[in-house]
């Protein structure tokens, strides 16, 4: 299992850095089940990533999951309403 892990600020610019790199993460990766690390960002960017992240890896690996770590139990309740079927929240 690959494992991408996030360790940069909250600043716009670098919330595109984010997920230009899980972006990355997922194009190069050679296998379906992705671990994420969340827990440096704040719900709102956390929420946007899991997003975009499950949409690109659902479309290389349609039966693929990520697993998601998130810094807060209010977190990942935010998250798992939006209904991402190929998230798991470790």
């Amino acid at each position: 299992m690959e494992k991408f892990d996030d360790k940069t600020g909250m600043t716009a610019i670098l919330e595109r850095e984010n997920l230009n790199s899980i972006r990355e993460q997922i194009k190069k990766s050679r296998t379906s089940n992705i671990e994420l690390d969340f827990s440096k960002m704040e719900v709102l960017e956390a929420s946007k990533a899991a997003v975009i992240s499950s949409a690109m890896l659902y479309k290389k690996y349609p039966e693929s999951k990520i697993k998601c770590h998130l810094k807060s139990d209010g977190m990942k309740s935010f998250i798992a309403a939006l209904s991402i079927r190929n998230i798991e929240f470790v």
